[in-house]
């Protein structure tokens, strides 16, 4: 089963690529390798889930939200591959998590970008991590998510 049907069969479709909102790209290609903009769990250009994960967003909440940054992230390997099933293999998943001081789950948020990524490409999809908690992130999303993968020519 190709990647997007696997999203398909889960209730899941890829977003437009994000817009930047700075002075960056949302992709840059070295060789074999494509690394991805953080992405936050806003679709479409909305926001779905904002606040602090261990006061105005629950776990449960920060977990699907980084399943929203995936699904971001996913529409641009798609911008610049043409298609999600030349990923080759996920090297690297970032997750910055907003959290309050002395908050200590940012890993369980952290596996929803995580799960959902071996569940559209299997072991493909197993790669190396950081779950980190930060104070602040911009607009209040609750995570920002970054990501390196390598794809097939």
């Amino acid at each position: 089963m190709h990647a997007e049907e696997k999203l398909a069969a889960l209730g899941l479709a890829i977003p437009n690529v994000p817009k930047s909102v700075a002075n960056y790209v949302p992709w840059k290609k070295a060789g074999s390798i494509l690394y991805l903009a953080g992405a936050v769990p806003r679709l479409n250009g909305v926001h779905t889930f904002l606040g602090k994960v261990d006061q105005e967003c629950s776990v449960e909440d920060g977990y699907k939200a980084a399943r929203n940054c995936i699904l971001n992230h996913f529409a641009m390997i798609r911008d610049a591959l043409g298609d999600i099933d030349r990923v080759d293999e996920v090297l690297q998943v970032v997750g910055f998590v907003n959290s309050s001081p002395g908050f200590r789950r940012q890993p369980e948020v952290v596996n929803g970008a995580s799960d959902l990524l071996v569940e559209v490409f299997g072991d493909r999809g197993r790669h190396t991590r950081l779950a980190l908690g930060i104070y602040e992130i911009a607009n209040s999303v609750p995570i920002e998510v970054q990501l390196v993968v390598s794809f097939k020519s």
